[in-house]
């Protein structure tokens, strides 16, 4: 046991195959929870309980300035730093309405700790405390050159964008509405109009007052050494501090007599008459966050009754006609949690109809009590997941530590959520006792913690305060005096020197790194191995996966017309989730979540260095070893069966769709310019805007005005896709435990062998998208702008280097221009295998001064100077990117995908040595393509409509917004 520290516990946490101490560090009371597994995906955080003040967004500004320098690493952005130049596995801050977490992770013990010296000085000894420039740029600063006075910020314009988001303006309003009398009143991520009250002094007492170790809370996971781990924060940390207080946990919200109704409106374009309106009802329990078991139930109840396919009601609404799309979630990262039911897409003055049918289809499912088998079922598949901890490309780890905060942030059990089969199987021994039912009922029939609230939209709200801050702006500048005036100039000149001087060379130099001779030589592989079965391709991963089968059937598109994409993009939202010959929808989804992990479709499309592109639906399952031989005949049934001519579930998932396509449209701005743009230079692009990008979603949305005879014959069309679509021959991918490869084709010979087998002739690749700059017209604050150019015109060659050329302009470039100077919360750059060069950023709020960025990237090149350090960081960085870690499901669709695309281990590992052998020469080798690039290079923009339209440069006017044609 290190000098220090007393272990106050020591259990197993079989669940995730974990022993778990928790350690005190005496002369602090800092608490240190440490999950000792074989996982080498290492995760270490430090969270600190923050709860917000005010609206000013003070805990999330803090969030993103703490890494901005510190006392023994004194760089401009220690963060970014890290990013270019270690084999990080996760690098980032997240702020939650109460608490603050600073996670990074590594496989590399050496990096982690590397991370874990920068984050913990970075913390505790942050710059932002003598240096007001910091707050300035990443919260706000009132901005004078040249021109009028306007306010700057990285967090501001973040918010900005986030707030012109309607969904995200009614879940803050819900929890305003909730919890009026305590810390949940106020936005910890900030609300723009309140941002610019945030002052330097109270930025400094935030950090003293709660950012210490006696308010913090330390996570740590994977295969390391306790001791070595609590040493290196007492070193590191600390033993500078003396014991002091935590914060407080934010009080209780005393509960409602009646119901709370509150009705506020979202921003349309000036002009824009036809929007929609949205709903929540929410209702806090009244149970506390830190009892896994309620919360475990919450999450529970919401799926069962309201996300799951086929849920009663969901159900329940949606045959009203007064919603187009459903859903429930619960919110556990507050005190005391809430259950909240959304309704999208209401008709104008019907909010209320909506509530009054939401009360009678829950007095309904009270009176006739929840269905016993669609509860087991919803815990079955609850189970199933949190066993699988498919996290994706996140650290698994990671998502443990944030599971464990949620109890042990309020004083409860940080193992309790780990130790999840205990909870879980007392909530199965209490199903039949009417505990769901009981739940339903405390939340919306006995209870009166309620809050009903309405979101309208009005038209040209969004440019009335922008006009009228404009004005404030004015005037305020006007009033000061010549000197004042010139202070502030002075202010903005000085921000803008510091952000644009490098930092020194021996600044730089104090930063921990790895060598390059501790990258692998090799690139990480997918184990793949191709065996043909009759007319069928089988593709097996043997690789871990805790006797989970992941399972991929796909069927090619190569048969459609252009026009028969469109379908092909619907029946992704179909599959599984309609009735099928041997079963109702209902009953279907039961047996999904009883026997399997789930079942979805998806488009998968794959470009090959030469020829078509792969064009393929997937339909994808999982399940447990035991279960095969039913995900094998629920798959069968969903591929040969569905009833896509029934209604009125057709139609109702076609306004689903219509509304999350919708509702996705902002909040991944930068994805959907990026597309656009790309379905100009790219087949493969083309065919994925017409199932489910742009083109698909006017196309969608002009379908569903069209009425009743038009989603007829849709439903006739779909049908004739769904049957072109579901025959042999097709790839088969299988991804499981090496000796339950044999298990899981075998219990899906039967289905494959009865796919019906016909040759049918190859359809046409749709036309690209006319080559013309185009802006995406919305209700967003904020831009998403996006420049891009077919290199392979020019001869480009796709090297390794160019890996690292995207890390050098994402990360040093792009960085400081659109995000350090401009204010834009990120930027991207990619160029693809064929040469497709993008660039793109996100809640941006400039148009042509990013666009004048873009252009200027070939400047930058022939000018910057790379150092040896500076290159070996880029490279480093490189390969952490590429080599990052990815649940067994994802190493399977990897493995499909370079099948697919024919990308071999021969080439993965020319690449890698190419980004290994990289030199400066190497990189401004690329400059001629910037120059034509700039000079030649399409812009597609999304934002707002009045800007955009009213800008000159675009040739093409599309509109996201309902009712809007384009022109």
């Amino acid at each position: 046991m290190p000098r220090g520290y007393v272990q106050v516990r020591h259990e197993s946490a079989a669940d995730i195959g974990a022993v778990a101490k928790i350690f005190v560090h005496e002369a602090t009371g800092a608490p240190v929870l440490f999950l000792e597994t074989r996982d080498d995906n290492k995760v270490f955080a430090a969270a600190f309980r923050t709860p917000p003040h005010d609206d000013t967004g003070l805990p999330h500004i803090l969030e993103h300035s703490v890494l901005n320098g510190s006392r023994r690493f004194p760089l401009k952005e220690p963060f970014v730093a890290l990013a270019k130049g270690s084999l990080n596995t996760f690098l980032n801050a997240m702020t939650y309405p109460d608490k603050t977490v600073y996670p990074v992770a590594s496989r590399v013990a050496k990096d982690l700790f590397n991370l874990m010296d920068v984050y913990l000085d970075g913390v505790f000894f942050p710059r932002l405390l003598e240096d007001p420039t910091i707050l300035m740029q990443e919260g706000w600063h009132l901005h004078v050159e040249d021109g009028e006075p306007h306010i700057r910020g990285v967090v501001y314009n973040e918010m900005k964008g986030a707030y012109s988001q309607p969904e995200a303006r009614l879940s803050r309003a819900l929890e305003r509405a909730l919890y009026p009398d305590t810390v949940y009143r106020f936005d910890s991520g900030g609300d723009p109009d309140a941002i610019p009250g945030l002052t330097q002094e109270a930025f400094v007492r935030y950090h003293e007052e709660h950012y210490h170790p006696g308010n913090a809370l330390f996570l740590v996971y994977g295969d390391l050494v306790a001791e070595e781990v609590l040493e290196f924060l007492e070193d590191r940390a600390l033993r500078h501090f003396s014991r002091k207080s935590p914060t407080p946990l934010p009080p209780l919200q005393p509960p409602f007599s009646t119901p709370r109704v509150v009705l506020e409106a979202y921003p349309l374009p000036e002009g824009e008459e036809k929007g929609e309106t949205y709903a929540a009802w929410g209702s806090v329990l009244g149970e506390e966050a830190r009892d896994t078991l309620w919360v475990f139930a919450l999450e529970i109840l919401a799926y069962a009754l309201v996300n799951r396919p086929a849920a009663p009601l969901r159900q329940a609404l949606l045959g009203t006609g007064l919603v187009k799309d459903v859903y429930a979630y619960v919110e556990a990262d507050v005190r005391q949690p809430y259950f909240a039911l959304v309704g999208k897409g209401i008709p104008d003055g019907q909010a209320f109809a909506f509530f009054a049918a939401a009360r009678d289809a829950v007095e309904r499912l009270v009176r006739e009590e929840i269905p016993l088998g669609l509860l087991h079922a919803a815990l079955t598949r609850k189970l199933f997941e949190l066993r699988e901890a498919d996290t994706g490309s996140y650290p698994k780890g990671l998502v443990y530590l944030l599971e464990a905060l949620r109890s042990w942030r309020y004083d409860g059990d940080p193992l309790e959520p780990l130790n999840f089969s205990a909870v879980l199987e007392d909530i199965r021994v209490r199903i039949p006792t009417g505990l769901f039912t009981d739940l339903l009922a405390r939340l919306y029939l006995r209870g009166t913690h309620q809050a009903l609230v309405v979101l309208e939209p009005k038209p040209g709200l969004a440019q009335a305060k922008e006009a009228a801050l404009a004005s404030v702006l004015r005037h305020s500048f006007a009033s000061l005096s010549p000197s004042a005036q010139e202070e502030l100039r002075q202010r903005t000149a000085q921000l803008l020197e510091k952000q644009r001087t490098p930092d020194p060379p021996e600044a730089k130099a104090l930063l921990p790194r790895l060598a390059l001779h501790d990258v692998p030589r090799s690139a990480p592989k997918v184990p793949t191995e191709v065996v043909r079965e009759g007319e069928q391709v089988h593709l097996l991963h043997p690789i871990p996966t805790q006797r989970i089968a992941y399972v991929s059937l796909y069927v090619s598109l190569a048969p459609l017309a252009p026009e028969d994409l469109f379908y092909a993009g619907l029946l992704t939202s179909l599959l599984g989730r309609m009735p099928t010959d041997a079963h109702d929808a209902e009953t279907l989804a039961e047996l999904l979540d009883r026997h399997t992990g789930g079942v979805n479709a998806s488009i998968a499309v794959y470009e090959r260095a030469e020829g078509k592109p792969e064009l393929r639906l997937a339909l994808r399952g999982r399940a447990l070893a035991e279960e095969l031989p039913r995900l094998a005949g629920l798959m069968e049934e969903i591929a040969t069966g569905t009833r896509v001519l029934a209604f009125p579930q057709f139609a109702e998932r076609l306004r689903e769709r219509l509304a999350r396509l919708e509702s996705d449209l902002v909040p991944r701005g930068h994805l959907v310019a990026s597309q656009r743009l790309l379905a100009q230079m790219s087949p493969a692009a083309a065919v994925l805007e017409r199932t489910g990008g742009v083109e698909h979603l006017l196309w969608l949305r002009e379908l569903l005005e069209r009425g009743e005879e038009a989603l007829a014959e849709a439903a006739r069309e779909t049908e004739r896709v769904y049957r072109l679509l579901f025959r042999a021959p097709a790839v088969v991918s299988f991804t499981a435990d090496p000796d339950l490869l044999d298990a899981a084709r075998a219990s899906f010979a039967p289905f494959l062998a009865s796919l019906p087998k016909r040759e049918l002739a190859e359809g046409v690749l749709p036309a690209l998208l006319p080559a013309a700059d185009e802006a995406l017209l919305s209700a967003a604050d904020v831009f998403y702008v996006a420049k891009g150019l077919d290199l392979s015109p020019l001869g480009y060659v796709h090297r390794g280097s160019v890996y690292v050329l995207e890390q050098l302009l994402r990360l040093e470039y792009l960085w400081n221009r659109v995000r350090v100077e401009g204010g834009a919360y990120g930027a991207f750059v990619r160029i693809d295998r064929l040469g497709r060069l993008v660039m793109s950023s996100y809640r941006d709020p400039h148009l042509e001064e990013t666009i004048r960025v873009y252009d200027e990237a070939v400047s930058f090149l022939r000018k910057v100077d790379l150092g040896r350090e500076d290159m070996h960081d880029l490279i480093l960085g490189t390969i952490a990117r590429l080599d990052q870690p990815l649940s067994p499901s994802l190493q399977g669709e990897r493995g499909d995908a370079e099948y697919f695309s024919g990308i071999t281990p021969e080439e993965l590992d020319a690449r890698r040595a190419e980004v290994l052998a990289a030199k400066p020469e190497d990189l401004r080798e690329y400059a001629p393509y910037l120059e034509v690039f700039a000079r030649e290079g399409r812009v597609v923009a999304l934002g707002p409509k009045d800007a955009l339209a009213a800008h000159g440069r675009f040739v093409r006017h599309t509109s996201l917004l309902p009712g809007v044609r384009s022109f």
